[in-house]
């Protein structure tokens, strides 16, 4: 290896991206492949003469192709009537160019060193996103309105650039995206447009002859469509009428982007602009655009878009503005992103204002991103609860907790506040890992790169400005003491270092994998220390102050700052190099904490030298929601497996313990309060894993739980096996709890459903004198008809019984790994169990003079100790024919005459009684949640 002091950060990126090339041909480059190709790149870096850290580039290489990333899930709405699909027919075609999208595509790859696979899933989703917007030239009118949601922190505005890029290829003519409330946000985002949309700087546009080309506009080897904006990346070049109008272009074959403030006067602009040049008379005073498909993206959607006025007084400026301007449109599309979807999900979707039109409710989509496996996020940082209480991901060892800084910035303080005149021991403490996290990370080789730290205490200017101040002589204590180098304040210095060295960071880097964490010994940090505190710079970050981030002119200067500030550091903005936060600003909403973790990010060779200290109160908040986000969006996926819409399916977001919100009351206005358990419901699975041999280790529970079942209760013989099945009667809690639920395997997408969500409840019941009586049934289809042998109807074996399978149609989402079906019980099953008076008090309660009872007014009637557990020998048709097929070679499962030998998937229904001491989960719902389709819908039995 190099002399890691002469190390060339630019040499050592150029030998990164040369690595990378080579590995382009493999989709999945083993450590063989990657040894070699660094090898052959550092032989040519080294006949130049370039000095290259080869473990740098060898860590960094490695970390870019193993990293790997979930596909996109979520809801959306197929129905034929208000959506044509087009994408995949455009991208079939081999005449179809995508110039801006495959630039972009390269760029991330080579240039932002954005993992193979996340370039490949960056692809998939937004080709999914786009594919759900309407194609622009749809003849006729048209809007869709959808949302994506992702991760604080985790690659939104990569997505949504990629999203554009796609969009202007397709023929979408204007893009316009909101760029947050701030010019600070959206100028940082119009310099992530100009690089990878634009490719030109747009600050520059008028003060050079052509464009300055930038980013994409950089690459070679690609084709370079025109593309304008009328908004630059300076501080103050949002979106001006005037200066638009005196262009006096019309939008037509030229895409046109601009990257606005979510401000109304800014919005209400472009849609008077576009109105004055291409607006069409239709009625009442009131001119449509026509042949101009408009793209709206809303990033932090859930921020100042909502309409937070109470029904009644008309809608907020802003949501009215953004409202207005796509309803200007003949054609538009609108896209919101977010990582705090709760106040989006509460909209009411039935609005419709005559004057407005519909509000923002993402009625055609609701997707997730899944964030990339190095995403350093608030699962990883603080941990993920399991279903039975106890950690499903253990947190990193990276907070560190504060309890001494109630007196200096006490909680609900006012803005005149004299803060105390000592800084807390644990904001020094702070302090000083920052110094030594940048020191250590020179010590590894990236002594060029941007590093900052978070000092985030309080929303009042005048409060920062003070805090500012004491950070300020903190560190130039600091850095007169270690400039020195000699004597007894620069040694007490150097000790107070060592010992937090030693102590935390050797310690806790010891959690990390050696070869994502360099292990470096205190000799090897200090020696740089002196240059590592000389480049650290205080900055004040609010609206009154007049330091700004200017991290493109410290591109490659190793410039570290300490960033203090409050709103402005709460939403949108990113830090670089973000490695040490200092956060005690409480809040009492889900979306507002989650917004203010700018220490989310990816942070690729320097984790374990991240810290965030906070409180142990907001410790245990962040936890919390963690939990719910984490829940919210994996019943969206789940759903979305099952084909619902965000129109069908009625959404819920966990509530916080007291003195925590999910957001603000007047975001969540048509949001309802409920208390949700197992108490009165029915489970039943709808998810089918066919992977791992789960379907036979199932069938292996099915014929264990049977047996048992068979040695401890005598079989109701008074019930023929030909026509009922197997039933068991009078049968414990303990054994429905402990022989099936605790070793039943579902899907990963079956969250609605889990075996070990309800053992527990029934434990909990049966502790408090409930569920004691159940009955058991295996279902046995009646053969109507000819007894027929073919891939839906066949016989199956459970113990020494013969079975008939119930057919269960697929639905399209079914893949290769998966089974998806609408339901698994017949409805008539539900009161097998119950008295004829009790199925007749149902009726009358499900207000039916006849015909089957069923649903919740059936569950009503029985008495607390009354449960039914249905288990339904599913047919399993698909069969897998190799390890090398792909889904269109499934084959269909012939089944044979032997029963023993065909294979069969094992579903079950729960019916609970209504439990009088149930332990619940309180939730808000939205208005979709009460009018979701009745659990009686019909199926064949």
């Amino acid at each position: 290896m190099s002399d890691e002091m002469d190390i060339s950060a630019e040499d050592t990126d150029e030998a990164i991206k040369m690595v990378l090339s080579v590995l382009d041909k493999y989709e999945h480059p083993t450590g063989e492949q990657i040894a070699k190709a660094v090898t052959a790149v550092l032989a040519v870096q080294d006949t130049l003469g370039n000095n290259v850290d080869s473990d740098v580039v060898r860590r960094q290489v490695e970390s870019i192709v193993t990293v790997t990333q979930e596909e996109t899930g979520g809801l959306v709405d197929d129905d034929p009537t208000s959506h044509v699909r087009w994408l995949d027919e455009l991208r079939a075609d081999p005449s179809k160019e995508w110039p801006f999208w495959d630039r972009y595509a390269e760029y991330m790859k080579k240039h932002q060193k954005l993992p193979l696979q996340v370039v490949q899933v960056l692809d998939d989703t937004t080709a999914k996103v786009l594919g759900e917007l309407e194609s622009p030239n749809r003849e006729g009118e048209w809007q869709r309105r959808g949302l994506v949601i992702g991760d604080v922190q985790s690659g939104k505005t990569g997505q949504f650039i990629g999203l554009a890029a796609k969009a202007a290829d397709a023929g979408y003519k204007l893009i316009v995206i909101l760029a947050g409330v701030l010019d600070d946000l959206r100028a940082q985002t119009q310099t992530r447009v100009d690089k990878g949309l634009l490719g030109y700087d747009t600050s520059r546009q008028q003060q050079v002859r052509g464009r300055h080309k930038i980013g994409v506009g950089k690459m070679r080897g690609f084709k370079h469509p025109d593309i304008n904006s009328l908004t630059t990346q300076k501080l103050k070049g949002d979106f001006n009428k005037n200066f638009a109008q005196q262009l006096g272009f019309k939008i037509g074959g030229t895409p046109v982007v601009l990257v606005i403030k979510k401000h109304q006067s800014i919005i209400n602009h472009v849609t008077e602009w576009m109105r004055s040049m291409h607006g069409e008379e239709v009625g009442g005073g009131k001119s449509k655009v026509r042949d101009v498909p408009l793209l709206l993206i809303d990033d932090e959607a859930d921020n100042a878009s909502i309409n937070t006025n109470k029904a009644g007084d008309g809608p907020t400026s802003i949501n009215k503005s953004i409202r207005n301007l796509l309803n200007a449109f003949e054609k538009a599309s609108y896209v919101g992103y977010t990582a705090t979807p709760y106040a989006n999900i509460f909209i009411d979707p039935d609005i419709d204002d005559p004057e407005h039109g519909k509000d923002l409710f993402p009625e055609s989509f609701a997707l997730t991103l899944h964030s990339p496996s190095n995403y350093f996020g608030p699962e990883r940082l603080f941990g993920l609860v399991g279903d039975d209480g106890e950690d499903e991901k253990e947190p990193l060892p990276l907070t560190r907790e504060i309890n001494d800084a109630t007196s200096w910035v006490p909680d609900g303080h006012k803005a005149s506040l004299v803060i105390g005149k000592t800084m807390p021991e644990s904001l020094k403490k702070a302090i000083d890992a920052f110094v030594l996290s940048c020191a250590a990370r020179r010590a590894r080789g990236n002594k060029d790169d941007i590093k900052s730290m978070l000092v985030h205490v309080t929303r009042f200017k005048k409060v920062q400005e003070q805090v500012a101040e004491q950070v300020l002589g903190y560190l130039l204590e600091t850095q007169q003491d270690l400039a020195t180098r000699f004597g007894t304040n620069a040694q007490r210095r150097l000790d107070r270092l060592q010992e937090l060295w030693e102590k935390d960071f050797e310690t806790t880097t010891k959690h990390f994998p050696a070869e994502d964490a360099k292990r470096l010994k205190w000799k090897q940090v200090k020696g740089h220390l002196p240059e590592t505190v000389d480049k650290i710079e205080v900055r004040k970050v609010n609206g009154d102050a007049k330091d700004a981030l200017e991290y493109e002119q410290h591109k490659g200067t190793g410039w570290s700052v300490i960033a203090v500030g409050g709103q402005k550091l709460s939403r949108g903005l990113t830090l670089e190099g973000l490695t040490v936060s200092y956060y005690l600003r409480l809040s009492s909403t889900y979306d507002t904490l989650l917004q203010m973790g700018r220490w989310f990010g990816y942070r690729p060779g320097y984790e374990d030298l991240c810290r965030l200290y906070t409180t142990r109160t907001l410790v245990s908040r962040y936890r919390w929601i963690t939990q719910a986000t984490a829940e919210l969006r994996r019943d969206i996926d789940e759903m979305g497996v099952l084909g619902e819409s965000p129109k069908s399916y009625g959404m819920k977001v966990m509530d916080g313990p007291l003195g925590l919100a999910i957001t603000a009351p007047n975001k969540r206005r048509d949001g309802t309060s409920v208390r949700l358990s197992f108490s009165g419901e029915l489970a039943e699975t709808t998810v089918f894993d066919l992977s791992d041999k789960v379907p036979e280790r199932n069938r292996k529970v099915l014929t264990e739980f049977a047996h048992h079942l068979d040695s401890l209760y005598r079989r109701d013989r008074s019930v023929k096996t030909t026509d009922e099945g197997m039933v068991w009667r009078n049968v414990s809690a303990e054994d429905v709890a402990a022989m099936f639920f605790d070793r039943y395997e579902t899907s990963p997408e079956a969250h609605r459903v889990k075996p070990d969500l309800i053992a527990k409840y029934i434990r909990q019941c049966a502790g408090k004198d409930e569920l004691g009586n159940w009955t058991v049934r295996v279902v046995n289809k009646q053969v109507r008809g000819e007894n027929r042998i073919d891939s839906y109807q066949y016989k199956i074996k459970v113990g020494e019984d013969e079975l008939w399978v119930t057919h269960r149609i697929e639905l399209e989402r079914s893949t290769l790994d998966r089974k998806v079906i609408k339901r698994v019980l017949s409805p008539a099953h539900e009161s097998f169990d119950m008295t004829e008076e009790q199925k007749e008090a149902g009726r009358r309660a499900g207000k039916k003079t006849s015909g089957v009872p069923t649903g919740k007014p059936l569950r009503k009637q029985r008495n607390p100790q009354q449960a039914l557990l249905l288990i339904y020998p599913i047919d399993y048709p698909l069969e897998k024919s190799g390890s090398d097929f792909n889904e269109s070679e499934r084959t269909e499962q012939e089944p044979r005459d032997n029963p023993e030998a065909n294979p069969y998937l094992v579903g079950f229904a729960v019916a609970f009684p209504t439990s009088a001491g149930a332990v619940g989960v309180n939730y808000t719902v939205n208005n979709r949640w009460f009018e979701e389709p009745s659990d009686d819908a019909e199926i064949d039995a």
